[in-house]
């Protein structure tokens, strides 16, 4: 499998346990991510199969959410290349929202999460036809 991130902890630890391909995106290093033009650009060139896309909210209507423009920017950019978006949002970040919106419900495949959502979140990515895994 090829795997590709931005955060060059995560692409050490997977170097490290993994047999598979990992691939660190170029750009602007901040703290462990790497973002910005360049990032965005290099991620235009890949085919992706299944994205792992991460956020610091989820609210409704709003949908999945970040605090750093230069984030949900990329995980934006990373949804449109990708076949499958999985949202990995854990329960306490439901009913949180932020600045920058990440993706609405309906550009999301699958919700993995560590517990069971409240019923009206249930109905919100039902609606939206979001398939939820806790």
């Amino acid at each position: 499998m090829n795997i590709i991130t931005p955060n060059l902890k995560t692409a050490l630890e997977l170097e490290e346990e993994t047999d598979n391909n990992i691939f660190a995106l170029g750009g602007n290093v901040s703290d462990v991510l790497v973002d910005g033009l360049q990032t965005n650009h290099y991620v235009q060139d890949y085919l992706i199969d299944m994205a792992f896309i991460s956020c610091r909210g989820l609210q409704i209507p709003f949908g999945l959410s970040d605090r750093l423009q230069n984030e949900a920017d990329l995980k934006r950019i990373v949804r449109n290349q990708s076949k499958q978006v999985i949202a990995l949002v854990d329960h306490y970040k439901f009913n949180k929202g932020y600045l920058y919106r990440i993706l609405p419900a309906k550009q999301i495949d699958v919700l993995i999460t560590d517990e069971k959502p409240s019923s009206k979140y249930i109905d919100f990515l039902q609606r939206n036809d979001v398939e939820l895994v806790y």
